[in-house]
């Protein structure tokens, strides 16, 4: 059976997420992590041969300070240790021969890093005196350094997988790491989503209402936008010393990206240490000044012109709206048959189709929230076509928080 690039990647990531959707739903699902190896089985069928099935099964976990979610060995066995009541039990043997043939993809799609195997990666570190993090997202992964110098910062995000994907930047409060989030915060949105599906809004409220009192001051310091899968999208704002957590908790059948159902491994986070020492990186240029804010919506100012555009994104003001978050940018290529009202209702994560994958349209990145009196810079880069600028918020048309224009030899506004 012969298979394409994006084929593999999207298939394997639609089995990773079932089986985080299996587990979030059956929290009684028993299921074992083979500390050596990092992955793990669960009661499910699949065509796919069992190279691909492990590492499908891989991009859902992660241990300890190791954020590389693969790892060679030799023979391993894997099993589901408790029937649920599903027809079959997955069993996968993973040979020699087959760690072979795992190389060859390794090398062949670029997909996968082999950092676990033993090494320590908390001294990964920026490339260069740029300050600019590459990023990967890597099945239901990121993949990068952790460690950057304070300053002016880029981070450029690659999306390798077959979903929608996006790396909003949290500062954490002291004392709080990816540990704590995961623990504390992940598990009660889902908790608070579940019900949210099932149309229970006074629960939900409830259960929203036992999140830590440290989330609250939590920072949003921008972040890559929506990416759609196979683009590459970069941001640049200004970090101070501190430890921040890059996060995506965009949805397959309702279950969070960012929430993982097995104890002790992580969702797609990623946490990040800036350091005291400063890199001196410039601040970017801009040729398109974008201002947003809750009264006047988005505003633009520059020729929207063919080819790359570095914008800036000026927040006036800011605001917590009904989704716990506030105003942001992203931008969207429209195509004859993007429905616009399902893009807006796309927008907000706590109606049930918000932010499910697959997307309504095509993302090529933007600017998550920041605060007030702050500016953020994304770079895009524009063919002939039409596009929106759009925020994720609730109804972002009547915030006038959904702007169309199109792109011409000329330019558009």
């Amino acid at each position: 059976m012969k298979f394409h690039v994006p084929e593999i990647v999207t298939r394997t990531e639609s089995i990773a997420m079932q089986l985080r959707v299996i587990l979030a739903r059956r929290p009684s699902i028993s299921v074992h992590a083979d500390t050596n190896v990092m992955s793990y089985i669960c009661c499910i069928r699949t065509s796919l041969s069992p190279i691909v099935w492990r590492y499908a099964a891989s991009r859902s976990i992660q241990r300890g300070g190791c954020q590389s979610r693969w790892q060679l060995c030799g023979t391993r066995r894997f099993q589901a240790l408790e029937d649920t009541g599903m027809n079959d039990t997955a069993t996968v043997n993973v040979t020699a021969k087959h760690s072979m043939l795992v190389v060859t993809l390794v090398a062949t799609l670029t997909l996968v890093s082999l950092s676990c195997g033993g090494g320590d990666t908390a001294s990964r570190t920026t490339p260069d005196s740029s300050n600019v993090i590459e990023m990967s997202i890597i099945g239901l992964a990121f993949d990068g350094p952790d460690t950057v110098s304070s300053g002016w910062t880029t981070i450029r995000l690659k999306n390798t997988s077959g979903m929608t994907h996006f790396a909003i930047l949290e500062r954490l409060p002291e004392g709080i790491g990816i540990e704590e989030q995961q623990r504390e915060i992940a598990p009660v949105f889902q908790a608070g989503m579940n019900l949210l599906n099932e149309g229970k809004a006074d629960e939900a409220t409830e259960m929203f209402g036992t999140l830590p009192e440290w989330f609250y001051d939590v920072v949003f310091t921008g972040g890559v936008g929506f990416i759609s899968p196979w683009q590459t999208a970069e941001m640049t704002v200004l970090l101070e010393p501190g430890r921040y957590l890059l996060e995506c908790y965009v949805k397959t059948v309702g279950v969070f990206h960012s929430f993982n159902p097995i104890p002790d491994l992580y969702g797609m986070v990623h946490e990040i240490t800036v350091t005291e020492e400063a890199s001196g990186a410039p601040e970017p240029e801009a040729d398109i000044e974008l201002t947003i804010s809750s009264e006047r919506g988005i505003e633009v100012e520059g020729d929207i012109g063919l080819g790359r555009h570095t914008v800036a994104v000026h927040f006036e003001d800011q605001v917590v709206y009904d989704h716990f978050l506030g105003h942001d940018v992203h931008l969207a290529r429209l195509t004859e048959n993007t429905d616009l009202d399902a893009l807006e209702a796309w927008m907000d994560w706590t109606q049930p189709r918000g932010l499910e994958t697959p997307a309504p349209a095509e993302f090529l990145g933007g600017l998550h929230e920041m605060p007030a009196g702050q500016t953020g810079y994304f770079v895009i880069d524009l063919e002939p076509g039409s596009y929106a600028w759009i925020a994720e918020v609730p109804d972002p048309a009547g915030k006038v928080m959904l702007k169309t224009f199109s792109t011409s030899v000329r330019g558009g506004r």
